[in-house]
């Protein structure tokens, strides 16, 4: 068991892989073999809301339901990846999971991480770009940029919309420094119906998009990605959910190894109780 366990724990850091999709509205996007197709979002309850992805594989297919919300309690965007494991509590709930599961992900897991929802009036499946953390006076080098979060902005009317649980938006001032220029760029997010809906801010030949933050840590992230002219061309707006998709292989290796241990434990215990009543 032990030996089991320390195995799964090694494979599965070594190996594991994380890589940040975008998924436009109705379009299918491959990732690490499984075909993930974002198919729209629906209320959980007043805060909550879950998007749903469909995830495909050699003709089987189930829909994971990815939770981001605004929670008014914590002041801040809460996300709750969906992970594909044989320890999903769902698999009690769903039976189309557990059989999902042991044809397509026996060896592996797979974590499904919510990160914004964006709308693009011309979106480019393939460009995913960097996913960047800036903390507060500090400065990030990316190719020919240098990037600086120097504050928070939000006026005073959209603070009190926030407190009173109604949409609002949120920026974050950045200096861009490129080609020895510099300027300040202020992208926003906007929280309509408890939903995140970044704004992509042109830099260059970039597009900025401010997708998260952390108040109490002063810190952001960012998605930064080339500028096609040539997909700015759509008349209607993409709703475009961007994941953090991520493979840990032979993580199952783990749970085994700790069920075998926890049998062990209890054959051990119940010998021993019979040792001594005998």
């Amino acid at each position: 068991g032990v030996g089991l366990f320390l195995l799964g724990v090694i494979a599965s850091t070594k190996y594991d892989k994380t890589q940040v999709v975008s998924l436009p509205k109705n379009q299918t996007i491959s990732a690490f073999g499984y075909k993930l197709t974002y198919i729209g979002n629906q209320k959980i309850d007043k805060e909550r809301v879950a998007y749903n992805v469909k995830v495909e594989k050699d003709g089987d297919s189930f829909i994971a339901p990815l939770q981001m919300y605004f929670s008014e309690y914590n002041q801040g965007v809460m996300r709750h990846p969906y992970i594909f494991s044989l320890l999903n509590y769902d698999i009690f709930s769903n039976p189309k999971l557990p059989a999902f599961l042991v044809k397509n992900m026996l060896m592996n897991d797979l974590y499904l991480s919510p990160m914004s929802l964006e709308k693009s009036s011309g979106f480019n499946p393939h460009a995913t770009g960097d996913i960047i953390i800036l903390s507060k006076d500090q400065e990030r080098t990316v190719g020919d940029y240098t990037l600086k979060f120097i504050r928070f902005d939000m006026t005073s009317d959209d603070m009190a919309k926030m407190m009173a649980g109604q949409d609002f938006a949120i920026g974050a001032v950045i200096e861009v420094t490129y080609k020895g220029k510099k300027q300040q760029i202020i992208p926003k997010i906007y929280y309509r119906n408890n939903m995140p809906m970044p704004e992509a801010v042109k830099v260059g030949d970039k597009q900025l998009t401010f997708i998260n933050l952390n108040v109490e840590s002063g810190q952001i992230a960012v998605s930064f990605r080339s500028d096609d002219a040539n997909l700015q061309v759509q008349s209607e707006p993409v709703e475009v959910l961007v994941i953090e998709a991520s493979v840990k292989p032979f993580i199952n290796l783990v749970w085994f190894g700790v069920l075998v241990i926890l049998a062990g434990f209890i054959v051990s215990m119940v010998r021993r109780i019979s040792e001594v009543k005998g």
